[in-house]
C-alpha cells in the first residue's frame, strides 16, 4: 500500500498550479474552471489496501452526491491526471500526513490554461504512521465537507479563490469537534493541520495549517 500512496502522491504533486490564461488579457477562475465538475465524472483512486478501500467505496457510495463517480486503478490515474475533463479523488501522501485529494487533470504545458491540471482540495485523513489504525474515520466527514466547497466554490469566487479556509472568520457554536493531524517528527517545511467541524452536519467552521520551521509550527 505504501508503494501505491508514494505513487499517488507523486502524481498528485503534478496537478497543481495556476488559471490565469494567455490572450487579450483573458483570465479563467477557478471558480469558471469547476463548472463542469457536476456533469464530470470522478475518478476515485483505490489505495491497494483491501480493507481501507472496503470503507473508502462505503463511503463514497453512501455520501457523494454531487457528481458521478467510478472507481478505477492506478492505469486510470495516468490517463486521467492528463485529461482536463477529468477529475481524480485519491489518498496521497506528504509531509508525515495521509491525505484526501480531489485534483482536477490536465497537462501542466499546455498552450491553453484552461486545460492545465490543480488541486481542487486536500483534507488529512491521518498520520503516515497510524494510517490505516481506524484514525481515516473522518472519511465520510471529509467528503461531505470537500462536495460542500466545490458547489460553494462553483456559485462564488471568493470562497473558490480562499479555499477550504473560507469558514475561517466564522463564529464556532456552542459545540463542535476538532481534529489535529501532526507529524510526529516533522522535517522543516512540513505542516500541521487543524479543523473544526460540526459532527453530525458535516460542516467546517474553520481550517488552519501551520508549517514547521525546524523547531515549531507557526
Amino acid at each position: 500500500m505504501k508503494r501505491i500512496i508514494q505513487y499517488l502522491l507523486t502524481a498528485s504533486l503534478l496537478l497543481g498550479g495556476c488559471v490565469a490564461a494567455r490572450g487579450q488579457a483573458k483570465v479563467y477562475t477557478k471558480g469558471f474552471l469547476l463548472e463542469d465538475f457536476p456533469s464530470a465524472i470522478v475518478k476515485v483512486i483505490p489505495t491497494g489496501n483491501v480493507l481501507f478501500d472496503m470503507d473508502f467505496k462505503t463511503a463514497i457510495t453512501e455520501s457523494w452526491t454531487l457528481s458521478p463517480w467510478e472507481m478505477c486503478d492506478v492505469d486510470d490515474f495516468t490517463r486521467a491526471r492528463t485529461e482536463p475533463d477529468s477529475y481524480v479523488l485519491s489518498i496521497v501522501s506528504s509531509g508525515g500526513l495521509v491525505f484526501l485529494s480531489l485534483d482536477k487533470g490536465g497537462k501542466e504545458d499546455d498552450a491553453n490554461k484552461r486545460r492545465r491540471p490543480f488541486n481542487v482540495a486536500a483534507l488529512p485523513l491521518a498520520t503516515l504512521e497510524n494510517f490505516g489504525m481506524g484514525e481515516y474515520s473522518l472519511l465520510p466527514v471529509w467528503l461531505d465537507i470537500l462536495q460542500d466547497y466545490v458547489s460553494a466554490a462553483i456559485e462564488n469566487e471568493k470562497i473558490a479563490y480562499a479555499g477550504l479556509k473560507y469558514r475561517n472568520n466564522q463564529k464556532l457554536p456552542e459545540q463542535y469537534s476538532v481534529a489535529t493531524f501532526t507529524p510526529t517528527k516533522p522535517s522543516k517545511g512540513d505542516f500541521s493541520y487543524t479543523l473544526w467541524y460540526d459532527e453530525e452536519s458535516h460542516e467546517l467552521y474553520r481550517y488552519e495549517k501551520h508549517r514547521f520551521n525546524g523547531r515549531e509550527f507557526k
